[in-house]
């Protein structure tokens, strides 16, 4: 229900002149997380998922947005968390509900898990620029931080761990992200 969803939740809306009316919104879950190597390959598959899912159910089921941006990330310092941020513009008058549709869907992968075809397609996608990454020199420079502030090794093992992935998988941690109830919506209308 729309309460379940919002519950412990924080809004914020405002407007402001604008040359031309559109809201833009923003549902922001942080909370607290294990900062590990199959965490982070989590996050980034939920992100990919729920951008697919986004695609489908808001922009082409409703026409109500160009797009949907997800960005998930988990941080190590100053203590273990994560952030997982949907940003997404609309026309103002139709900014309660798609923020109802973009709330509901990453709750239904919370209850449900998602899609077996939307999973299957983030995790080839992931495994071949993976393969791709390897050969770049910007790649390696991000492992080598990474190991150096971290001594997290963010390598031995992608392969494994993304192909291990499972439906199931991905709604046990979206549950735990989710569960936390620590989301803010903020609504910025132009008028």
């Amino acid at each position: 229900t729309k309460m379940d969803m919002r519950k412990g939740s924080y809004k914020n809306e405002f407007a402001k002149k604008m040359e031309t009316p559109k809201a833009t919104i923003l549902a922001y879950y942080n909370g607290e997380i294990p900062y590990t190597f199959e965490n982070n390959i989590l996050m980034s598959t939920l992100s990919q998922v729920l951008d697919i899912v986004y695609t489908r159910e808001v922009r082409e089921k409703e026409g109500g947005t160009y797009g949907v941006g997800v960005d998930g990330g988990i941080s190590k310092y100053p203590k273990e968390t994560f952030d997982l941020q949907i940003m997404f513009d609309t026309d103002p008058d139709k900014r309660e509900k798609m923020l109802d549709i973009v709330l509901a869907q990453a709750q239904k992968i919370a209850k449900e898990g998602p899609q077996a075809e939307d999973l299957n397609k983030v995790k080839e996608f992931m495994l071949k620029k993976h393969k791709e990454n390897m050969k770049e020199n910007g790649y390696w420079m991000g492992i080598l931080n990474e190991y150096y502030y971290t001594g997290a090794d963010m390598l031995d093992g992608y392969d494994a761990i993304v192909s291990g992935i499972t439906p199931a998988k991905i709604q046990k941690f979206a549950k735990q992200l989710l569960d936390q109830k620590n989301l803010t919506e903020v609504i910025m209308t132009g008028e």
